[in-house]
């Protein structure tokens, strides 16, 4: 890492204050070192990926164990460095290993999890370590152990497609500026994340006005996210995200120049209306062809949602990434212009919301005091600072939940705790 001083710098009350411009260097490597500090030399050296790696732990056994940041965890020859086993644990082994005897028998302990400064400062070059996947686990072994890990859940990929980067260079250099005085300590050199918080770049707050209750009012600090109003204004909250958009365009320089399908809505209403031949099923079986569904909020509303919002949905869904019984198989049997085309054919249809029956008007009273406000007791910001005023949405990223099903609306609140958790 080189550093550089900040000319002309005044402390803020909250921000990276340490008057100093970090530069992480590339491709730095890791290693383990056994050093005999009698003769003052290296005895052994394991190599590793990055230099980010776990604790040790060292034994009267002669034995040395490590974890890293690829996800392995390892003994080895104290004397030596023989390795005598290694074991995959699915992510990141950061933590010290401990060990402990119960009646006569050994164990070693360890958590296992992805963490600490430097791939919240680091940012893409986190991810040359080997594993940024954090399943955060109490691992603990011993001679003849039989279990084994359960099978890895499918994993989100980060999906880098933001709106066009329009701002001028100075914008992008105020930008640039403010990001690393106020972002990149958690969000990474460069507006590119190192596994631990969201990274930016595919944000789905990029593209909409929400942006700004996210980041000056402190709309998601209930999960971490602090609110910076304190510190910066609207025009600088803008450019912060002009900056983030350049960037998400620059990881994906190719885009203009092979240039972007079109989707094709009206083969996206043969899809809804008759599925296609590798064997999805019509999608008006269960949403209709209007899009409407059949009101029973079984199924939700669909007509008039945003269809890159739609289209990112039917992807989680065949990734299995948002797993369900019925919508998985079918996502996986569209092919990627297939789920274009389906997702602009549904936000383009218009179609009427039909009369609600008669309501427990206690009970909406109560439901549109959590819309507006949330409840600040449990830490629920109201639903309205991401989906607009009465749920109408912010295209292209935020779906309208005015008009959805209750139903429907209610059976996925119960299921999002699980959703986000296997996007995490």
């Amino acid at each position: 890492m080189t550093y550089e001083s900040v000319e002309n710098f005044k402390p803020a009350p909250m921000g990276w204050n340490v008057a100093t411009a970090t530069t992480n260097m590339p491709n730095v490597k890791g290693y383990l070192i056994a050093w005999d500090p009698v003769n003052q030399g290296e005895v052994w050296r394991a190599n590793y990926l990055g230099p980010w790696n776990g604790g040790i732990l060292t034994t009267a056994g002669n034995l040395v164990v490590q974890g890293n940041a690829a996800g392995d965890l390892t003994a080895y020859r104290a004397d030596s460095g023989e390795k005598l086993w290694s074991m995959f644990a699915q992510s990141p082994v950061m933590a010290a290993p401990a060990t402990y005897e119960i009646n006569g028998e050994q164990y070693i302990a360890v958590l296992s999890g992805w963490g600490g400064a430097y791939p919240f400062l680091q940012g893409i070059q986190s991810g040359k370590s080997g594993n940024e996947r954090n399943i955060s686990r109490v691992l603990v072994f011993k001679l003849g152990g039989q279990s084994n890990l359960p099978p890895l859940a499918a994993e989100a990929k980060l999906i880098i497609d933001p709106p066009p980067a329009t701002a001028d260079a100075a914008t992008l250099a105020l930008g640039e500026a403010l990001y690393d005085r106020f972002c990149s300590v958690c969000h990474g050199e460069a507006a590119a994340a190192g596994g631990v918080v969201p990274d930016l770049r595919g944000s789905p707050f990029i593209a909409v006005d929400a942006w700004y209750s996210v980041v000056l009012d402190g709309a998601l600090k209930e999960g971490g996210m602090a609110a910076f109003g304190s510190v910066l204004d609207r025009t600088q909250a803008a450019a912060i995200r002009d900056y983030i958009i350049h960037r998400a365009n620059e990881a994906d320089a190719g885009r203009g120049a092979r240039g972007r399908r079109q989707p094709d809505p009206n083969h996206g209403a043969v899809i809804a209306a008759q599925g296609t031949a590798p064997g999805a099923p019509a999608c008006a079986q269960c949403h209709a062809f209007s899009g409407g569904s059949d009101g029973s909020g079984a199924f939700p509303r669909i007509a008039g949602q945003p269809a890159f919002y739609l289209a990112r949905q039917l992807g989680d869904f065949s990734s299995h990434v948002r797993a369900n019984a019925n919508m998985s198989p079918i996502a996986s049997a569209l092919s990627s212009d297939d789920i274009e085309d389906v997702a602009a054919y549904y936000a383009n249809v218009e179609t009427p919301f039909p009369p609600l029956a008669s309501l427990d008007p206690a009970l909406v009273r109560r439901g549109e005091e959590l819309a507006q406000a949330g409840d600040a007791t449990k830490g629920i910001p109201g639903c309205s600072v991401c989906h607009g005023v009465d749920g109408v949405g912010e295209p292209p990223t935020i779906p309208y939940l005015g008009g959805q099903y209750a139903h429907y609306t209610m059976f996925e609140l119960r299921r999002f705790p699980t959703n986000c958790a296997r996007k995490q």
